[in-house]
């Protein structure tokens, strides 16, 4: 046996590890929502071919379950540096867009502006929150998520 800092633990040796697609040839098969459970039976957990390349994308329950974490752990901050509605002097036709790389630990790598409002008070409160961003709470896995940033 031979530790693995990666892993965590230790793997006989000359043994490796790495993500499935690296390792095995995959294709498409049945559709799983041909074969849901039965009445009382508890359903199989379902790795997607793409996310086995891609990785577990926001489709997933867990990743969908982390996404509202983290607009939730978002929301108070935003209303914190978003401008009033006499700041933004009419109305804002398109909500700025954030784009946050996430480690497994929850800090982030620096995040991008995506898209812009276009209303000077809203585009500068943004860029006061992403200044002001270094940890978010800590994701089921490293991951990229867009945000939409609404003050409605």
């Amino acid at each position: 046996m031979e530790c693995k800092k990666e892993l965590k633990r230790e793997i006989p040796k000359g043994w490796g590890f790495g993500n499935l697609y690296d390792i095995a040839f995959f294709e498409n098969g049945l559709a799983c929502q041909k074969h849901r459970p039965q009445k009382g039976e508890q359903a199989l957990p379902v790795i997607k071919i793409r996310e086995m390349h891609e990785g577990i994308i926001l489709a997933t329950k867990e990743m969908r379950d982390y996404y509202d974490q983290l607009v939730a752990f978002l929301q108070p901050q935003w209303k914190a540096v978003s401008p009033s509605n006499i700041e933004l002097g009419g109305k804002v036709s398109t909500w700025p867009v954030i784009e946050l790389t996430i480690a497994k630990n929850g800090t982030l790598s620096k995040p991008v502006v995506v898209s812009r409002s276009g209303n000077k008070a809203v585009d500068d409160a943004v860029t006061s929150l992403l200044a002001k961003l270094n940890v978010v709470p800590v994701p089921p896995q490293a991951c990229t998520i867009r945000i939409t940033l609404d003050i409605r």
